[in-house]
């Protein structure tokens, strides 16, 4: 039974945190499963596990050259130490300090975001790290993961490899999400009276909330009456909070008061399990700049409820098309299977508002289209159930020289 290494920063409730935790729990059902973070004092209380543990910063150094250095020694003699075979990082630093260490196993890199839009980097930031960083360091790797189709031709595109590049994407326990979406929440009496949209993840700006409270505002300025349900936390919300009430819109948080169904925004803040706001809503929207895979799409599917995201890059069109066939770019918006699929953002922001509006429309004010949009969400999320892609890694794993 080969020996691997899970290597990231830290595992805080995120997205890839999560896949990360997930990827613990299905491998240990295989391969001898051993953990290492830059940092283990911020692990989320819910992500429980058995595995060894080991941290790379056990020493405190101010110079960030020492410290990275410091890191890839220790990482080498955690993986001698531990007859480490495969070491699997998750993220863009550890997958640098894996690809660059002179750790004596096979390296596999897990590449969760996009490397040509992150509006979080300067533009040197992403000279120098898709042009540079990227194709020297990730062709020093055996393999090169990415979570989605297109993600895989942006590494090619920057100078990787083909031949390193594989597309593995994120996996979902189907029938776990459906027995937790049973729970009741404190919301069913809005999810009863009204169609809701729903948003799940960190209050950022690269998750672009600012945009969903506008469209509430614009839907509510044209007649409509849909409310937004956010579920996450972040350090964000504050200034989400003010632009709500800017907006003269209705708000609603989550602090143990009794729940105002009159609102039009609700701030439901970090839920463990968020899938009981999804199965109930009305739609999914998704408004971020840039994304991997994104799992909360996945969710959305395997709860049954149709999607309506941005074009951006990468993972939604792959996610809400019958075969992932759909490569062109919309000029408006385009249905697909799981839902519609909208233009990245202008300059124009009222125009943008106008089609997001327009494609929200498309769906719910048509119960035929809506209806074969909400069947074909399971179907889809059936490709990635937990299985198959667990079949994909293991034979890559074994498939190493």
């Amino acid at each position: 039974m080969k020996n691997i290494l899970f290597l990231t920063t830290e595992m805080r409730l995120g997205g890839a945190e999560k896949v990360f935790y997930e990827h613990i729990m299905a491998f240990s059902k295989h391969y001898n499963v051993s953990v290492c973070l830059f940092d283990t004092s911020h692990i989320y209380e819910g992500f429980r596990f058995e595995n060894r543990l080991f941290q790379l910063d056990d020493k405190s150094f101010i110079n960030p050259a020492k410290r990275w250095l410091y890191r890839a020694k220790r990482l080498k003699q955690i993986v001698q130490e531990n007859d480490i075979d495969v070491c699997i990082s998750h993220m863009e630093g550890p997958n640098f300090l894996n690809s660059f260490s002179k750790a004596p196993c096979k390296k596999i890199v897990v590449s969760h975001g996009s490397i040509k839009v992150n509006p979080q980097k300067t533009f040197w930031d992403k000279i120098i790290t898709q042009n540079l960083l990227i194709p020297y360091l990730y062709n020093r790797t055996d393999k090169v993961v990415t979570v989605s189709r297109d993600l895989a031709q942006e590494h090619i595109d920057s100078g990787v490899s083909k031949d390193k590049v594989i597309c593995i994407q994120n996996f979902f326990e189907i029938e776990k999400i459906l027995q937790k979406a049973a729970s009741p929440t404190v919301l069913d009496p809005v999810f009863e009276q009204a169609n809701t949209l729903i948003n799940v993840g960190r209050l950022a700006n690269q998750k672009n909330q600012k945009f969903l409270l506008k469209l509430i505002r614009f839907l509510r300025d044209n007649g409509r009456t849909e409310k937004l349900v956010l579920v996450g936390d972040g350090d964000l919300k504050p200034e989400l909070i003010a632009i709500a009430n800017t907006l003269a819109l209705r708000v609603f948080v989550n602090d143990g008061s009794p729940i105002d169904r009159t609102a039009d925004v609700f701030f439901m803040g970090a839920q463990p399990n968020p899938y009981p706001f999804i199965i109930r809503s009305k739609l999914f929207v998704l408004s971020s700049f840039n994304e991997g895979f994104p799992l909360v799409l996945g969710e959305s599917l395997a709860c049954g409820v149709p999607i309506v995201s941005v074009d951006c890059p990468t993972g939604p069109r792959e996610l809400l098309t019958a075969n992932d066939a759909y490569s062109n770019t919309p000029h408006t918006f385009v249905p697909l299977a799981c839902g519609n699929l909208v233009r990245y953002f202008s300059d124009d922001e009222n125009k943008d508002l106008s089609v997001w509006k327009e494609a929200i429309e498309a769906l719910l004010d048509d119960d035929e289209r809506y209806q074969e949009a909400k069947k074909y969400c399971p179907k889809k999320a059936e490709q990635y159930n937990l299985p198959t892609i667990m079949q994909q890694w293991r034979q890559l794993i074994e498939s190493l020289p």
